[in-house]
């Protein structure tokens, strides 16, 4: 009989592999913390060195009650202060251009590691098959290998052939959100205030993500098609 033994490594290798999908998600920047209370969005001292750096802080980053400055109208209006914030927003972006480039280029070598795991589990069981042993033993690890290879074949079709357009979608939606950013940098912090572009950069580093890469693929597909059908009903008419 197949031995239950065997079965049952071979069936924790299995789900091995197919636990093994990539990322799904770039890491979060240091300067939020998400583990405050009702998983609260807290500003860390990472921030608050950054702030400081710029010159938008009142007293020490080491002191839990440090707050941003008080600005004054003339603070609010001036080019010195709207250069330092946008030189403060660029340093997050610039950040998150670094961290999300490691997660795109992390995405795309675990999904090649995993269609190239289970080939190899695949060639291992025939190799098993092709050696001997019973007839049950020998039939039982080709039906496994031929399973292997489909789920294989899976990868291929669903996860790598799908993964050019997440990394297409993620970069469209990065270079909407940064537009959006950079259409603000002219204003001064009354028009586009710190907070703001806080937030802003941190939108910006949020869509580095496989779910927003797919939706934006999407909308993208959407967009032209409907682009398409419009040109052939002018075209019609």
């Amino acid at each position: 009989m197949f031995h239950k033994a065997l079965i049952y490594k071979i069936i924790l290798i299995t789900m091995g592999l197919v636990g093994c999908m990539g990322p799904t998600a770039v890491g979060p920047l240091p300067y939020f913390n998400h583990d405050g209370p009702n998983n609260e969005i807290a500003e860390t001292r990472e921030l608050c060195l950054l702030y400081s750096r710029f010159g938008f802080t009142d007293g020490n980053c080491g002191d839990s009650s440090w707050s941003l400055r008080r600005f004054s109208q003339a603070d609010l209006g001036s080019v010195e202060f709207q250069s330092a914030r946008n030189e403060l927003q660029n340093s997050i972006l610039a950040l998150s251009d670094d961290m999300c480039g490691s997660f795109r280029n992390d995405l795309e070598k675990k999904s090649r590691n995993q269609l190239l795991g289970s080939e190899s589990f695949a060639l291992v069981l025939s190799a098993g098959a092709a050696i001997g042993g019973s007839e049950q033993m020998a039939k039982g690890l080709a039906t496994l290998a031929a399973a292997a290879t489909g789920y294989g074949q899976l990868i291929d079709d669903e996860y790598v052939n799908d993964l050019q357009n997440t990394q297409q979608g993620i970069a469209l939606a990065r270079r909407k959100v940064s537009l959006q950013i950079f259409s603000q940098q002219d204003k001064n912090l009354l028009e586009y205030s710190l907070s703001r572009a806080i937030y802003d950069a941190y939108r910006y580093h949020g869509v580095c993500n496989v779910s927003d890469g797919n939706s934006e693929t999407q909308k993208s597909i959407n967009e032209e098609f409907s682009e398409l059908l419009t040109d052939n009903q002018l075209l019609e008419s």
